[in-house]
């Protein structure tokens, strides 16, 4: 199985849009409504994008696992095992600030950076790093399978509602276990890999005339499919915690919605003459904005926003740009030192071993 190596600018806008919608998920400025459109699709969506960056394996075509497996885990595992490090030191720090430190709690935390258990004293921050790398390789292994059958398209399409419907009846059987590296969602992300793959060829052949004409329809079933799936019941919908309502519902909000930023992206990139650098810039780095993300709002939230509190709990419109925009700032200066000096550090440590 092979990648595609060109770069494509309008997947490096959806990436970036999905930073975006990150960071406006971890903060609280603005009303709950809001923060629930975001989680129906956001994290799903990475997924996604990321099948659509897979190629499917052609007849009698070698795919190499283990470089695939060298290539992700430097691209992805490095830096979550690097950002959860640098989150558990912060988390001595904050402990020690708010005069909740623990000795008992080291050795959990520490633990927690390899063991992922989510929502226990051995979870780290970075979940869907973690998640997202096993996701790629349960992609992988599918693919390679099914590569040699008559109707492979068909097969997957199998496949994904197979890995979807298992989903929610294992959530609804065991809504509250929770295993190392979330595992335990690891059918729902691996489908949504797949969802991707199959739409490759419809997302990329459409005529950019009709680019407008999807993006509308797509919307519209997002917000048909949020409508009737979260204003009944109230709440939101996340991988990580196992928040989950309809299977149907749940699915169509998930795709459409993360359909509309890539049609919104393929528009940006097919109307701009001029590059959207800081968007391109964000959807390349993608991961690193993730794992910078997890520890900068911690430090945000606990440090800047303290000396504003009141202001900082406070729900309106401005408020909530000038806080996206002092993360996007952040986050911004992290990556490009991590890119800048740690990265090349951790690509020698790789390189030796």
């Amino acid at each position: 199985m092979s990648e595609v190596k060109t770069r494509r600018l309008e997947y490096d806008y959806a990436k970036g849009i999905g930073v975006l919608l990150v960071i406006m998920g971890h903060m609280t400025t603005y009303p709950r409504a809001i923060k629930n459109m975001i989680y129906s699709f956001h994290m799903p969506m990475f997924f996604i994008i990321a099948g659509l960056l897979i190629s499917v394996p052609a007849k009698g075509e070698e795919g190499s696992f283990r470089k695939l497996l060298q290539k992700k885990s430097r691209a992805i595992l490095i830096p979550a095992f690097f950002f959860e490090l640098l989150m558990y030191v912060w988390g001595i720090v904050k402990r020690i600030i708010e005069h909740e430190f623990a000795v008992s709690w080291l050795p959990k935390g520490f633990l927690g950076i390899f063991l992922q258990i989510g929502y226990s004293e051995y979870s780290g921050s970075l979940w869907f790093l973690w998640t997202f790398f096993l996701a790629l390789l349960a992609a992988y292994a599918i693919l390679s399978l099914l590569e040699k059958t008559r109707y492979i398209y068909i097969y997957i399409i199998v496949t994904i509602m197979c890995l979807l419907a298992g989903q929610y009846m294992f959530s609804t059987a065991f809504p509250t276990l929770f295993l190392p590296w979330h595992i335990e969602v690891l059918p729902m992300c691996t489908a949504y890999v797949l969802v991707g793959v199959i739409t490759k060829r419809a997302i990329e052949g459409s005529d950019c005339k009709w680019d407008v004409a999807w993006l509308i329809g797509a919307a519209a079933i997002w917000l048909g499919a949020f409508y009737l799936d979260y204003m009944p019941q109230g709440g939101g919908f996340a991988v990580d915690s196992h928040t989950f309502h309809n299977l149907i519902l749940d699915t169509a909000c998930a795709i459409a919605g993360s359909f509309g930023v890539i049609y919104l992206s393929k528009i940006i990139a097919g109307r701009s003459k001029k590059e959207w650098k800081l968007l391109s810039y964000m959807g390349k780095n993608s991961m690193i904005y993730y794992g910078v993300q997890a520890v900068m709002v911690g430090v945000l939230n606990t440090i800047l926003w303290y000396f504003f509190d009141d202001l900082y709990n406070c729900k309106g419109v401005l408020l909530s740009l000038v806080s996206l925009s002092i993360s996007v700032a952040c986050d911004t200066i992290f990556c490009l030192f991590y890119q800048k000096f740690v990265n090349p550090m951790l690509n020698k440590v790789w390189a030796r071993e």
